[in-house]
């Protein structure tokens, strides 16, 4: 969310996996405030190690928020959390910026085209969050709302889903690589060429 002195992202799930890829990354630049959200203190604390001898850029901060997930969610909060008007605390924040963008880090499991793989819950769940992100394009003509499908990605996660569904491990891609690619995705990113659409961090526009 570009503003007039400083640049504020915020990554969700920001102590692991490609989470923690795109802080690093982002870290680098000048002016920038991270926000980065993580589960608990023990992910908190991963983050803190893994980022304390970072060189951040010239006037970049971390900020660190942590969001209780403890509590169990009725089958209305649910509901209501799939209200596509509504991106909890961030929409003001979102109203305030020149440029706001909401950049959705999904999978090409969640693909409803093609089913290369059985995906279990991981691929409906992605299903419904292209279907959210294409929802916040068309509701609000000053928001860049797009899905992001940034590779098969080298972690645990990704590492697993190969040995499941039987592919080579040389076939993923390193978090370093898929971050940079990503990033010069969101960096270019309009209303006319990515908004309201589900892409690679390739660039490759991608079947709902």
């Amino acid at each position: 969310m570009p503003s007039s002195t400083n640049t504020v992202w915020v990554v969700t799930g920001g102590n692991r996996r490609i989470g923690l890829g795109f802080v690093k990354a982002l870290l680098a630049r000048p002016s920038v405030t991270v926000i980065a959200t993580v589960r608990n203190d023990r992910a908190r604390s991963a983050l803190e190690d893994a980022t304390a001898n970072l060189v951040k850029g010239d006037g970049t901060v971390l900020r660190i928020a942590q969001l209780d997930f403890t509590t169990a969610l009725s089958p209305e909060q649910i509901r209501n959390s799939f209200h596509i008007d509504h991106v909890d605390e961030l929409w003001p924040l979102l109203q305030k910026s020149s440029a706001p963008q909401v950049i959705n880090v999904s999978s090409s499991v969640g693909c409803i085209t093609y089913h290369k793989v059985v995906a279990s819950a991981y691929g409906p769940s992605k299903a419904a969050l292209n279907w959210l992100t294409s929802a916040l394009h068309q509701r609000n003509e000053a928001l860049i709302a797009f899905a992001l499908h940034p590779g098969f990605v080298r972690t645990e996660m990704g590492e697993s889903a190969a040995t499941e569904w039987g592919f080579p491990h040389a076939m993923l891609e390193c978090v370093e690589q898929a971050v940079k690619e990503s990033l010069e995705i969101i960096d270019s990113a309009t209303r006319e060429n990515v908004s309201g659409k589900f892409v690679s961090y390739k660039g490759q526009e991608l079947p709902w």
